[in-house]
């Protein structure tokens, strides 16, 4: 493969896993889905998530994002142990490369999600407790605003 063609992947990548994740949001903002439409999330999430894993400018965030996404998506479409399991790698990937309190705030959103859905109360306020924990020391309000927002929407959901 020339530099060129390493070049041209690397930009198709990039452009896949953003435009891939982006589209996701077209979904989940609508009230009502169709079978299809989770399906498509689904298949967005695993997409956007491989073309990061190809990029070579990946970071630990970007992955982090990933997994919370696939852990929202897999909420969405109720399939909880999915959703657990990219929960967990979530905050794996947080854990690991110590990463910022808006991420670690996400991570316990999407077990929060993933443990309504479940239908395990407690451990769900646990990590809404927990989520509000990191947002408290999360410095950009709107991302703050955003985290709290969610985790609310988790809590009267």
């Amino acid at each position: 493969m020339t530099d060129e063609e390493k070049r041209n992947l690397e930009k198709a990548n990039q452009f896949f896993a953003v435009e891939c994740f982006n589209q996701i949001w077209t979904f989940l903002d609508k009230k009502e889905k169709e079978a299809e439409e989770i399906e498509t999330m689904i298949h967005l999430a695993h997409t956007s998530f491989w073309h990061w894993t190809k990029s070579q400018t990946v970071q630990p965030s970007n992955l982090a994002t990933g997994y919370w996404m696939l852990s929202r998506v897999y909420a969405v479409a109720k399939q909880s142990t999915q959703a657990l399991l990219y929960a967990q790698k979530c905050l794996e990937i947080n854990q690991k490369h110590s990463l910022s309190a808006f991420s670690f705030g996400y991570a316990h959103e999407a077990f929060a999600r993933a443990f309504r859905l479940n239908g395990d109360h407690e451990k769900m306020r646990e990590s809404i407790e927990k989520g509000y924990a990191y947002s408290d020391q999360v410095q950009e309000e709107e991302d703050k605003q955003y985290l709290q927002n969610d985790l609310k929407e988790i809590q009267e959901g």
